[in-house]
């Protein structure tokens, strides 16, 4: 299987997910995490699932999981995912700044 690696953006952004949600529940926000990552594994198997995002910048992918949006590249070994973010944000802002 093709690897997954994600960029110190990404784990921001998985830390600040978990955060938001464990304020109200550290078990959901343990559930939550673990459910949204495991997508990145269905990423690293078919790494074309994505919408292309090249109007953000070139090579881009997304992914949507519930209200959030994974955002990735595909490379020979894998997936690099890039940022996950939620979304209502303004994410060409924030993913063009990566």
């Amino acid at each position: 299987m093709r690897g997954v690696k994600t960029t110190p953006l990404a784990d921001q952004d998985l830390d600040e997910i978990w955060f938001t949600i464990a304020a109200d529940s550290i078990p959901r926000a343990d559930k939550f995490v673990d459910a949204l990552t495991k997508r990145f594994v269905t990423l690293a198997r078919s790494p074309r699932a994505g919408r292309a995002r090249s109007e953000l910048l070139p090579g881009l992918r997304s992914f949507s999981f519930r209200s959030y949006v994974i955002f990735y590249s595909v490379s020979g070994e894998g997936v690099l995912i890039e940022r996950v973010l939620h979304g209502a944000r303004d994410v060409g802002k924030l993913v063009g700044d990566s």
